[in-house]
């Protein structure tokens, strides 16, 4: 993840936005005076952040997701033809 100065973002912030928005990767800004820091990252990295946090926020959807994940990591996997409703 990069981290720069906010003086630094200022001064190229166009180059700094293309990169979070074109490469996915969030940038750490640093701010003065023992300010917290800002992220900045692609309106789609946050989308997809969300959703992320709203699929693992009940225990059981994350417990069967993580147990899915966990058996395609082990090649238990099964391919099944789409179903198409008439």
């Amino acid at each position: 993840m990069t981290h720069i100065s906010h003086t630094t973002l200022r001064q190229d912030l166009d180059r700094y936005l293309d990169e979070a928005a074109s490469q996915g990767k969030p940038i750490v800004v640093e701010l003065e005076g023992g300010k917290a820091n800002v992220v900045l990252m692609s309106e789609a990295e946050l989308t997809s952040l969300h959703e992320t946090l709203h699929l693992l926020s009940d225990p059981l959807n994350a417990q069967m997701l993580l147990e899915s994940i966990r058996q395609a990591d082990a090649g238990q996997l099964e391919e099944h033809d789409l179903i198409h409703p008439e």
